[in-house]
C-alpha cells in the first residue's frame, strides 16, 4: 500500500467506505460506476488512465470477512467482482501466470472448475479466475501424472459435466503446471458456491443501519 494512502488513513480515521462505485470485471479491467450501481450488474465504465489503474492495484486489499477493496486514501472502496479477487494471465513472455494487478501468482494451490465451465485457482496471491481467453493455452499447459494435458483429456471426455452430489467434489487429484512441482488438485463446484469455497464476496455491501 502506497505510504500517502497509509498516511491518509492515520490522519482521517473516520471515512465512511463506499460500495457500489467500481468493480473488476472478468478479463481483469477496473470499471467506474458513477452512479453506485455495480452491485446492480451494470457494466459501468472501464478505467483507461494506466496511472489511476496502477494506483488502484497498488492499494487494493481484503478484509477478514473475504470483501475486497481499493483504499482511495482514507476511504474504502468496496470492489464488486464479476469473477474472482484476482484475474490470471499469462505474462508476456509465456513463462508464468500473473495476476491483472501485475504480480506474480505463485504457487497454484488448488484449481477449481465451475459448473458454468471457469476456471479458478486458490494461488499464493488470493483467489483467481482465469481470464477466459488463456483457458485453452492453460489447459494446454495443465498435466495429469500419466503425461496427458488437461486439454487431451477433457477433449477424450467431452469436457466434463459437473453433477457433485456434495458442494465440492475433486474431478482430478494432481494437475502439474508446465510438468513443474508441485502438483495441485481440480476440484468441481457449482458456480454459486464458489465464492464462499474461495473465501470471497462478489458484491459486498455496506451495513443496513448506514
Amino acid at each position: 500500500m502506497d505510504k500517502q494512502v497509509i498516511q491518509a488513513m492515520q490522519r482521517w480515521p473516520d471515512v465512511p467506505a463506499a460500495c457500489g462505485w467500481l468493480s473488476l470485471d472478468a478479463r481483469g479491467a477496473w470499471r467506474l460506476h458513477e452512479h453506485g450501481d455495480a452491485n446492480q450488474g451494470m457494466p459501468g465504465e472501464p478505467i483507461a488512465h494506466d496511472g489511476l489503474r496502477a494506483f488502484i492495484g497498488r492499494n487494493y486489499g481484503h478484509d477478514d470477512q473475504g470483501r475486497w477493496f481499493f483504499q482511495n486514501g482514507p476511504q474504502r472502496v468496496f470492489v464488486t467482482l464479476q469473477a474472482a479477487p484476482y484475474i490470471l494471465r499469462w505474462n508476456a513472455a509465456q513463462t508464468q501466470l500473473e495476476t491483472h494487478t501485475g504480480q506474480t501468482a505463485g504457487e497454484i494451490r488448488c484449481w477449481w472448475l465451475s459448473s458454468d465451465g471457469w476456471l479458478y485457482a486458490q494461488t499464493a496471491s488470493g483467489p483467481a479466475a482465469l481470464d477466459g481467453r488463456e483457458l485453452e493455452a492453460t489447459a494446454n499447459r495443465l498435466f495429469l501424472p500419466d503425461g496427458r494435458s488437461l486439454l487431451a483429456h477433457w477433449q477424450a471426455a467431452h469436457y466434463p459435466e459437473l453433477s457433485c452430489a456434495t458442494p465440492a467434489c475433486c474431478l482430478l487429484p494432481a494437475l502439474a503446471l508446465d510438468h513443474q512441482p508441485p502438483s495441485a488438485p481440480l476440484m468441481g463446484i457449482g458456480a454459486a458456491l464458489l465464492p464462499a469455497a474461495l473465501g470471497f464476496e462478489r458484491a459486498p455491501a455496506l451495513p443496513a443501519d448506514r
